[in-house]
C-alpha cells in the first residue's frame, strides 16, 4: 500500500525552494563565475555577430539596421553559393571517408594478431603527442630556471 506524501508548500515557489537548502545555493554560487564566463566567452560574441549581420556594417562602423537584406545578397551571390557547394561536397564526403577508414583500423585492430600492442601503439602515438607536447610546454613555462625572470 503506497501512501500519499503531503503536497509541500508552493507558496515560495521554485526559487525559493531551490535557494532555500544552504548547500543548493553555495553550488549555485560557485557554478556562476563558470556561468558567467561561458557567457562573456561564448554567448556574447555569438549575439554581437548576429547583430551586426543584420547591419549594414563594415570594419569600423556599426551602421544602420537593414534586416535580412545582407543574407538575400549573400544567397543571390554565386560566389558565395559556389563556396557553399564546395563546402558541403567537401564536408560530406572528407566525413564518410574518415569514418569508413577510422572503422576500418578500428575493426583492424581489434583482432588478435601478432604485433597487435605494436599497431595500437603507433595508431595512438600520434594522438597522444599534442597533449604531451603542450603539458611539457606548460612545465617548461613555469619553471623558474627556464624563464626569461631568472
Amino acid at each position: 500500500m503506497t501512501t500519499a506524501r503531503p503536497e509541500k508548500n508552493r507558496r515560495g515557489g521554485l526559487l525559493r525552494e531551490e535557494f532555500g537548502i544552504p548547500e543548493r545555493r553555495t553550488a549555485y554560487f560557485m557554478v556562476l563565475p563558470a556561468l558567467l564566463i561561458i557567457l562573456v566567452v561564448a554567448i556574447f560574441p555569438i549575439l554581437r555577430a548576429i547583430n551586426l549581420s543584420l547591419r549594414q556594417a563594415t570594419v569600423a562602423v556599426t551602421g544602420p539596421f537593414v534586416g535580412l537584406e545582407n543574407y538575400v545578397e549573400m544567397f543571390q551571390n554565386p560566389d558565395f553559393l559556389e563556396g557553399l557547394a564546395n563546402t558541403l561536397i567537401f564536408t560530406v564526403i572528407s566525413v564518410f571517408l574518415e569514418f569508413l577508414i577510422g572503422l576500418g583500423i578500428a575493426l583492424a585492430i581489434n583482432r588478435a594478431f601478432r604485433g597487435r600492442g605494436l599497431v595500437r601503439a603507433a595508431v595512438l602515438v600520434p594522438w597522444a603527442f599534442p597533449t604531451v607536447i603542450s603539458a611539457v610546454t606548460w612545465r617548461l613555462m613555469f619553471l623558474r630556471s627556464a624563464s626569461s625572470r631568472g
